[in-house]
């Protein structure tokens, strides 16, 4: 049996490390009380910025900005600028916060807040102290926040499409003598503003529009396409990209009104050559029909607007689309198990003996190494990496496209746009204005693209002048009147270099419609590859 002795004996070895260990505690329950404290006092100093950035100084006007995606970045830039000549302050609002704070910077007159379109309270506070909302928000998140901000009695400028579910608001923001100015952006947009001042240009010396075409793009600039076969980069909403053209693309030629379906939009592509030789190719872009009227165009024949890409892109590009893999009406529930050799194979006609290049190349009918198949096998489509996400094919093609066409480090972007207006001028003679702008993207600041800067400098101008009192409007109304136009074009010349190189030539022969030629041709039925399967 032990003594007392012995216990008090056996235990004295314990003594200190019980009392480190009590001691411990004891810290990580400061420590813990602490943290507490912390981020309770982090709460409360986010609610009062939340709170200040709410309630600014009311001697100053105020510009809400929804979004600070990637083509904010200017805009924001561009405000903050002339923030404190002209007395402005700026709120940043978007779903990711920091994105925000980042954009806002530690500038004295902006603020930076968490928004939630889904969440009415939340966005009415933000609308109700602004003077113009500005919406630089996914083309989808417009109408809610346009039918807030006209209850607030707020204008509202966007670079997006005046689509239906934004129109069936004019009425309203007529009542409310509230403006609405969409399409402020570059495609839609600066195209609106140039070509509008060349066609009213025209009218002014007399003469009569007969056929009109416009045609832009946002691409990559030559030198940043060594590469990437598909002379193709990630400037602008990858979405957006993998989903351009879906509907029916309509026109008019020769008087007559033309439709192509989205199965045979991208194999109906032409070559267009700009003034200086580069040669691109287009392809009919949404309802050129509405643009009619919008630029008074009633005695045109030919009334045609075109998206503008590299050569090659729309021959490689309407495989997926044949196949159907910029298809976003199901998910692929198992598509996260798969290769994207799997992927592209479950959508082309099973022969277990054969490859998937194999089988597109015959589906294709095309070479196993021509420049169609070059660029699929770029991307990675043959390959036995797993794909590691589910949803939609266009979803599955997009994630992937985001890996491999993603700008990198000193890669520069290029916007291109081309107007060509055939017109019978003052004297009876037939003549053409060709008018060409090609902006090419900063190689070292990766907010200052060529599409940012395009898309949202227009936006920053004539959110200025609303701050300045101008007023426009009411109602929804894009830039299509001089006196919305010529000032946003002559900042953006004058300021930033953004102009465009007009020509005015004859025509000789005088004006004929010619039509949308195909560009792209499936070749013969190789016999290499027939006999192979």
């Amino acid at each position: 049996m032990l003594h007392l002795r012995n216990v008090l004996q056996l235990t004295r070895g314990y003594a200190a490390p019980v009392r480190g260990l009590a001691a411990a505690v004891a810290a990580r329950s400061t420590v813990s009380e602490l943290r507490a404290k912390l981020v309770e006092s982090e709460r409360k100093m986010a609610s009062l910025k939340h709170a200040m950035a709410l309630h600014p100084d009311p001697a100053r006007k105020r510009v809400a900005v929804l979004g600070a995606g990637r083509s904010s970045g200017p805009l924001i830039r561009y405000l903050l600028e002339r923030a404190e000549d002209e007395r402005w302050s700026v709120l940043v609002a978007d779903a990711n916060v920091k994105l925000a704070a980042s954009k806002a910077g530690d500038h004295p007159a902006a603020a930076a807040v968490e928004l939630d379109v889904a969440n009415k309270d939340g966005l009415t506070a933000i609308l109700d102290t602004a003077d113009v909302v500005v919406s630089m928000l996914p083309a989808s998140m417009h109408a809610p926040v346009i039918e807030m901000a006209i209850g607030l009695g707020k204008p509202v400028v966007t670079a997006s499409y005046a689509t239906p579910d934004v129109r069936q608001h004019d009425a309203a923001a007529k009542a409310a003598g509230v403006p609405i100015v969409m399409e402020c952006g570059v495609d839609p947009g600066i195209d609106h503003m140039s070509a509008k001042a060349l066609i009213d240009g025209i009218r002014d010396a007399g003469g009569d529009v007969r056929e009109f075409r416009s045609y832009t793009g946002g691409l990559v600039a030559p030198e940043s396409t060594t590469d990437n076969p598909w002379k193709y980069k990630l400037s602008w909403n990858p979405r957006n990209v993998v989903l351009a053209g879906r509907g029916v693309s309509t026109y008019l030629q020769a008087g007559v009104v033309k439709f192509i379906p989205y199965n045979k939009l991208f194999s109906r592509a032409k070559n267009v050559v700009f003034p200086d030789g580069t040669t691109f190719e287009a392809y009919a872009n949404r309802d050129s029909l509405q643009y009619i009227d919008a630029y008074d165009l009633a005695s045109a024949s030919t009334v045609l607007r075109g998206t503008l890409r590299w050569p090659g892109f729309c021959e490689a590009w309407d495989v997926f689309v044949q196949l159907g893999l910029t298809d976003d009406s199901f998910a692929m529930e198992d598509a996260d198990r798969m290769t994207y050799a799997e992927f592209l194979a479950s959508f082309l006609p099973w022969r277990q003996s054969d490859s998937v290049e194999l089988l597109l190349a015959y589906q294709l009918q095309q070479p196993m190494f021509s420049a169609v198949m070059d660029k699929i096998r770029w991307l990675g489509l043959f390959s036995d990496r797993r794909i590691n996400a589910k949803g939609s094919p266009a979803r599955i093609l997009e994630l992937l496209l985001q890996h491999k066409w993603r700008l990198r480090p000193g890669d520069r972007d290029l916007i291109g746009m081309l107007h060509k207006i055939a017109y019978v001028d003052a004297n009876g003679e037939a003549r053409e204005k060709i008018s060409a702008l090609k902006i090419k993207g900063s190689a070292t600041d990766p907010d200052m693209t060529a599409m940012a800067t395009t898309v949202s400098l227009p936006v920053a101008i004539m959110t200025k002048r609303i701050l300045n009192g101008e007023t426009f409007g009411p109602g929804v109304v894009i830039p299509t009147e001089r006196n919305i136009y010529k000032p946003i074009l002559a900042e953006l010349a004058d300021d930033f270099g953004i102009s465009f190189e007009d020509s005015d030539i004859p025509l000789v022969g005088g004006i004929h419609s010619d039509h949308f030629p195909t560009l792209v041709s499936q070749p013969e039925p190789s016999a290499a590859i027939e006999g192979s399967l």
